[in-house]
């Protein structure tokens, strides 16, 4: 999939709510064919369990939680 469709979507998951934070480094991102888990590995990277981030390495969901924990940052409370 090119970068650029990855970001729209993910910035329209990010946008409709569908990121959960459900405890400290594992999110939910309710995608339109299901809902996955995002989690940081041991490096502090975001790897999802979805079939698009198994073959590319990226995928919208992870997208997703960036934007949300980036926005999180931003006023100055951490992703809940």
């Amino acid at each position: 999939m090119r970068a650029s469709r990855l970001l729209f979507k993910g910035l329209a998951l990010a946008n409709l709510g569908a990121v959960q934070k459900l405890e400290a480094d594992v999110y939910a991102v309710e995608g339109k064919h299901a809902r996955y888990i995002v989690k940081k590995n041991g490096l502090g990277v975001l790897e999802c369990e979805c079939p698009g981030f198994k073959r590319s390495q990226l995928c919208s969901h992870v997208i997703a939680v960036m934007i949300f924990e980036a926005r999180q940052n931003a006023k100055g409370t951490p992703p809940q």
